[in-house]
């Protein structure tokens, strides 16, 4: 039987699980992680994990979030309170890609998306999606296109820049035109 943890150690396992999954998430994808994998890494029996999640998908939707949030919160901290201009946008956008190439696991969940609605229940995918909601208007942009184009071309854009074969400072020059034409264009 497993073990009862203290509400303390409750929190500092959790912590070590999902740091866990997003490491073997990234080196391996999520169909080559085993939850034995994620216990190795935690410092808990495979038996224990179920005391914390009820599946290895429930894990990952967790992990994912909070990669999310962490990802939005960077325009969250540095986005004006006031006057916000496209610009702005940019430039913050700008940030989100950079931390995207620490997170390439978070950018692979599209390719999983089939196989969690097939093994989560319903309201857990619905309220895991929602996370993806188009955050432009959050900050009173409205997109020239429509939103679902406009997510569709920010999502383009993150992914692009992990096509990235080196450290090339034409590169990154070429790739900020690019943002800042973007951006430009997309929102009135």
């Amino acid at each position: 039987m497993a073990k009862a943890f203290s509400e303390h150690e409750r929190e500092i396992i959790n912590e070590k699980l999902i740091t866990s999954c997003e490491e073997c998430w990234n080196q391996y994808g999520y169909q080559k992680t085993s939850i034995r994998d994620l216990c190795s890494q935690a410092g808990i029996s495979s038996g224990a994990f179920y005391l914390f999640y009820e599946s290895k998908e429930l894990l990952f939707i967790e992990t994912a979030a909070r990669g999310v949030k962490r990802i939005l919160s960077i325009i969250d901290k540095n986005m004006p309170p006031d006057n916000r201009t496209k610009e702005d946008f940019a430039k913050e956008f700008k940030l989100i890609e950079k931390e995207i190439e620490n997170t390439k696991w978070l950018l692979s969940i599209e390719d999983d998306f089939e196989i969690f609605k097939r093994k989560l229940p319903p309201e857990t995918f619905r309220d895991f999606v929602d996370l993806y909601s188009f955050q432009a208007e959050k900050y009173g942009f409205s997109p020239a296109v429509s939103p679902q184009t406009a997510k569709v071309v920010l999502g383009i854009l993150l992914t692009a820049r992990l096509d990235k074969k080196s450290k090339n400072k034409q590169y990154d020059k070429a790739y900020g035109f690019i943002i800042d034409t973007v951006i430009d264009r997309l929102f009135d």
